[in-house]
């Protein structure tokens, strides 16, 4: 279907290029911001919206958005970066695999989206964040309630510690079966909900992808090599994806695991 008059479709990344351009073939430059998820402890709380901490979720929330939206394209921007945290739009932290509960946070990314086509933004939404598989976060308390604690995750069959989320109990070499799924469900959610918007620029599948494993209650190496399979597996889900990475060298393979080819979810 041809994109409406005085617009150019989705974003897509042309054959064999790293850069992204519109449907019709115009090209798209991205100016923008990484703006997280609202918590009202953000690094962005605007005038006359009161900081409350990261542990609340505030129900002016799109309040903040309307505002900072408005600002970025004053100045010409046109792309942002927002991710699901349990402080903004999570909707999966209740119950792994049950969307329910979070239904107010989906209502607020409804919301978020309607806002970016009037402001002529794009945005790349991180569905799952590094701090929720990590056992504390040492310099930082006020993201207490994001942790391994709280993740929903923990209480799939034969999971105890981060690292089983991401790989069989019976071989460390193998995926965790029911984690995979749920990871899969979630993304196709995103895609069925929110991509019929062109301004769905990309769905980034992991925030910090090498800091999945940076505590004592993951072996990195491994996660490094079960994520990266992993992600493997949910690309055909989604046309235009991206991996966020805190340093170079993300990625990397787990000593005496090989990289057989990914199996795409049921």
């Amino acid at each position: 279907m041809p994109a409406p008059t005085g617009q150019h479709g989705p974003l897509r990344f042309p054959a064999g290029q790293p850069f992204l351009e519109f449907a019709d073939g115009h090209s798209f430059f991205a100016v923008g911001e990484n703006l997280t998820g609202y918590s009202g402890a953000s690094q962005f709380v605007p005038a006359g919206v009161k900081a409350t901490g990261r542990n609340a979720y505030p129900p002016y929330a799109i309040k903040a958005y309307r505002q900072v939206f408005s600002d970025l394209q004053a100045v010409g921007g046109n792309f942002a970066r927002v991710m699901l945290l349990p402080s903004s739009f999570e909707f999966e932290w209740q119950q792994a695999g049950n969307y329910t509960a979070g239904q107010n946070r989906a209502q607020d990314l409804d919301a978020l989206f309607s806002l970016a086509e009037q402001k002529g933004i794009y945005l790349q939404v991180s569905a799952f964040i590094n701090i929720a598989f990590n056992l504390k976060i040492e310099r930082d308390s006020s993201q207490d309630a994001y942790v391994w604690a709280h993740n929903p995750y923990r209480q799939l069959p034969g999971v105890s510690q981060p690292i089983d989320v991401f790989r069989s109990p019976a071989d460390s070499c193998s995926l965790n079966l029911a984690a995979e799924q749920l990871f899969a469900n979630k993304l196709r959610y995103i895609v069925a909900r929110w991509g019929y918007s062109p301004h769905l620029a990309a769905v980034e599948l992991f925030n910090e992808f090498d800091n999945l494993g940076s505590d004592q209650g993951s072996k990195p190496q491994s996660v490094y090599w079960a994520s990266s399979r992993l992600a493997g597996t949910l690309i055909p889900i989604i046309s235009t994806r991206c991996r966020h990475c805190w340093r170079a060298g993300c990625g990397r393979g787990a000593p005496g695991c090989s990289s057989p080819a990914a199996r795409r979810p049921t």
